[in-house]
């Protein structure tokens, strides 16, 4: 089941890093010399201060969105905080006490759950 989390969580970041890295793209090409030198020769003056303008809000709308995502993460990360701590405290406490193998594997299944609850959100 994790296993299967993971793969889907991977395939779900490599989404969210490939559509940010093409906005990314489209953002240098906005920005590029040669572009502005088509849209300087071909444009009148309100087009070229239209292009000007929403070339901007379109570099603001990326970094908005790349700050949304952080943000969401980082809250998240913060509210599970306490419970991963808790987790980690007390799988390292069955591992010392190696007589309790069923302790152990239900520490290690308690922090493998707050982990992949934590994949979900990054």
């Amino acid at each position: 089941m994790v296993r299967g989390l993971l793969s889907e969580l991977a395939s779900i970041d490599e989404l969210r890093n490939q559509i940010l890295k093409d906005i990314r793209k489209l953002e240098l090409r906005l920005n590029a010399s040669d572009v502005q030198i088509e849209i300087e020769k071909h444009a009148d003056a309100n087009q070229k201060r239209n292009f000007i303008d929403e070339r901007t809000d379109f570099s603001l709308i990326r970094v908005k969105l790349e700050n949304t995502i952080l943000e969401r993460i980082a809250v998240r990360l913060k509210n599970l905080e306490p419970e991963l701590k808790k987790g980690i405290e007390e799988l390292d406490q069955a591992i010392e006490d190696l007589k309790n193998t069923i302790g152990i594997l239900e520490a290690i299944k308690g922090v493998t759950s707050i982990i992949a609850r934590i994949l979900v959100i990054i």
